[in-house]
């Protein structure tokens, strides 16, 4: 069938078929067959009604194609054989069959001029099969998965596709995964641990960009094996790879348990599914004992405007914390919290304050940091 627009309003069955139009409107009942596929060709493919749950759809062209079903889409099969992918709209159930011939799976926004992309989610049964023809083949959807205890597939961008292989020792497990082509560990954003307390964990240096988001609310034990693209921009000469977490009850960043790895790939112990939010590559060393100074200062509070209060870069102003001041007899000379400092509330000029080397404690909250060093006072 060929034409620039396709509309099906009537009871309709269709077995073997192939749909070739600039656009398909589903609308009724509509009866697709499980072993003989709907092959479509059409650029876009609206669906507003429900499909059978043994559906097997295959989008094959060349052109990119958009499934805009407007509520989530519970099908038997899909299958992508098209180089330049399939956006989706809504979040879609597959019972048996998730197969990428060529391309790869995306979100797609409601209108074309619309940047707001609604919560679209690959939900895959515990019978789901999932197959793929080479690398090129990724899923840029967040993955539900329920009851399944193996998964084995690259979601990520253009940018990268690293593979994730998980395992959970137990049935019932509910759980999401997403891939984030995002910044990690930067001040301006609530996951963030400073420099010095990632250097006490043993973590030298977290990806830039690139992580795993998880979500679920169960304390079940699942196990992750990453395999890392050669284009992660990390360095695996110097220092060891392994998987830094951000620990959502001690609310930091901290090293994963590892129990194995090779050249491009990390397997990392059974954790707790709810106990991660975000997993993300990062190089790491054994930590040391020894506490690491968070800065050390040099301040002339005189009130000509230079160097009046230490400069602490790291966190963000409003994130609560106590300062505090303690002179070479260990004597607290101060103790403010730490953003009235920052703002200029507060400073060292104060009479009982003379020309000395002191040392400052930040206990800080929301994630829970504690850090020191030693600060010159020159008056």
């Amino acid at each position: 069938m060929r034409g620039k627009d396709l509309y099906i309003w009537m009871y309709y069955f269709v077995m073997g078929s192939s749909l070739w139009a600039q656009n398909i409107y589903f609308k009724g009942r509509i009866g697709v067959g499980a072993k003989s596929p709907m092959v479509i060709y059409s650029k876009t493919h609206l669906i507003e009604t429900l499909l059978p749950t043994h559906t097997h759809l295959i989008y094959k062209g060349t052109d990119t194609q958009h499934l805009k079903n407007q509520q989530p889409l519970h099908i038997g099969s899909l299958e992508v054989n098209n180089p330049n992918g399939l956006g989706v709209q809504q979040s879609i159930h597959i019972q048996k069959r998730l197969k990428l011939k060529q391309g790869y799976l995306y979100a797609k926004p409601s209108y074309e001029d619309s940047l707001a992309i609604s919560e679209t989610v690959l939900h895959l049964s515990f019978a789901t099969i999932l197959e793929r023809s080479h690398n090129n083949n990724f899923i840029a959807l967040p993955i539900a998965i329920k009851n399944k205890k193996h998964f084995f597939f690259p979601f990520g961008s253009y940018e990268e596709r690293n593979s994730l292989y998980f395992e959970t020792q137990t049935t019932g497990l509910s759980i999401e995964m997403r891939h984030e082509n995002l910044r990690n560990n930067t001040p301006k954003e609530e996951e963030y641990s400073s420099l010095n307390y990632l250097k006490r964990q043993g973590i030298v240096r977290i990806k830039k960009r690139g992580r795993w988001k998880l979500k679920s609310e169960q304390n079940l034990r699942i196990q992750i094996r990453i395999k890392i693209d050669v284009t992660s921009k990390i360095s695996t000469k110097t220092v060891p790879i392994g998987l830094a977490g951000w620990n959502k009850e001690t609310k930091n960043w901290s090293l994963i348990p590892i129990i194995s790895k090779k050249n491009d790939s990390i397997k990392s112990d059974f954790f707790a599914a709810n106990q991660y939010s975000l997993i993300t590559i990062c190089e790491c060393i054994a930590p040391s004992k020894k506490y690491r100074s968070y800065g050390n200062f040099a301040v002339s509070p005189n009130g000509d405007g230079i160097n009046e209060i230490p400069v602490f870069k790291s966190y963000k102003k409003h994130r609560n914390g106590q300062f505090e001041l303690f002179n070479r007899h260990g004597i607290r000379v101060l103790k403010f919290p730490w953003n009235e400092i920052l703002e200029g509330r507060q400073s060292f000029n104060w009479p009982h304050i003379k020309t000395d080397t002191y040392f400052y404690t930040l206990n800080m909250q929301q994630p829970k940091q504690k850090e020191q060093g030693y600060i010159y006072i020159k008056k």
